[in-house]
Parts: structure tokens; sequence; C-alpha cells
């Protein structure tokens, strides 16, 4: 199964990717990784972009990074593979594809890193998101849940989900769970 399948909207995105210079591509790709804070402080460095692209292409170019990132953290592939399939599938230039593939690695050693390494949660809390539409424009109702952890050594987690990764989530603690049940059955038997 591939981890991406190219459609025109995906390939019309990647044109106005490819035709973004290289330093303002990387700015939009780090701008997409921002938290909601850092991206207001961060949003005078997007007016170079804003004046080259306008709004349906910008909103376009960061949709298709967002997807891309998104996709790759699914699928486990070597990033020669995903050069490969960026390159050759969805015919981004070769410049953008590292970028894109360095943005990944980023991404990906930090979740293995979080992952790998030993932390006892001292707080958990969760809000519910809810994007409403306005009597001018209707937009169906969005929830996101909003998961936030703390470790003892007071770092800070923040997870933004949809109804499917909650699901997600939950089934992945539902197995976890059965696991330990069962090793702790067999050990006490």
């Amino acid at each position: 199964m591939s981890w991406i399948i190219p459609n025109e909207k995906l390939l019309n995105g990647v044109s106005i990717l490819n035709s973004i210079d290289k330093q303002n591509f990387q700015k939009l790709v780090d701008f997409t990784s921002y938290n909601d804070k850092e991206k207001t402080e961060k949003l005078s460095e997007l007016q170079n972009i804003e004046s080259f692209l306008e709004g349906k292409k910008l909103n376009l170019a960061f949709k298709t990074i967002t997807y891309i990132l998104k996709r790759l953290m699914l699928f486990l592939a070597s990033p020669e593979t995903i050069l490969n399939d960026l390159t050759q599938k969805l015919n981004m230039k070769s410049e953008i594809a590292e970028i894109m593939v360095k943005a990944w690695t980023k991404k990906t050693k930090l979740i293995l890193e979080g992952v790998c390494a030993e932390k006892e949660l001292i707080d958990v809390q969760w809000d519910l998101k809810v994007t409403l539409s306005s009597s001018i424009e209707q937009k169906p109702k969005t929830p996101i849940g909003i998961l936030r952890m703390q470790t003892a050594d007071y770092n800070k987690l923040n997870l933004e989900m949809n109804t499917s990764d909650l699901m997600n989530l939950f089934n992945i603690f539902e197995n976890v769970q059965d696991e330990l049940d069962l090793f702790k059955q067999n050990t006490t038997n």
C-alpha cells in the first residue's frame, strides 16, 4: 500500500509548492509546525509569500504541506523512498521534496525521542474545541479533542485530534490494557 495517492487537488497543491522559492518554502514548512502562539509571532515572515501567492493558493499550499506530513506520519518508509515518491509520483521539485523529507525526519525524531524516553505523567487534561459556522458562511461543525499532558520533568505535550484520531488513540489504549491484563493473568497462573 502506497503512503500517497496522487489526485487532482494534491497535484495542484504540489504545482503551487513548486512555484515557491526554496527559502520561502522552508518558511512555509516551518510555519506549519509552529503552535498557535508561535504562529502569531512568526506571521510577519509570511508576508513575502502572501504577496507572491493569492489567498486561495496560499491556503492550498498550507493544506498540501500539512496533508503530506500527516500522511507520512501514518506509514513507515525510508527517507529515500519518500523523496522518490514525492519527486516521481507527485512531480515535486527535488529541492522542495528534500525540505519536506527533512521536516518529516525532524518530526519523526521528536516523536520517537518522546516515545522512547521514560516519563511519568503527573497531569492530564482535555478540552473540546468546536468550530462553528457563521450566518454568512455555513460550515460543518468540526470537533477537535485537545489532550494536554505534563510529565514529572514539567515537559508539556499537547495533542489535537479529530474524532477518527481519538478513536484510534482509544483503541491503542484498549489494546495496551488488554496486553497488560493478559500479562498479569499469565504471571499469576
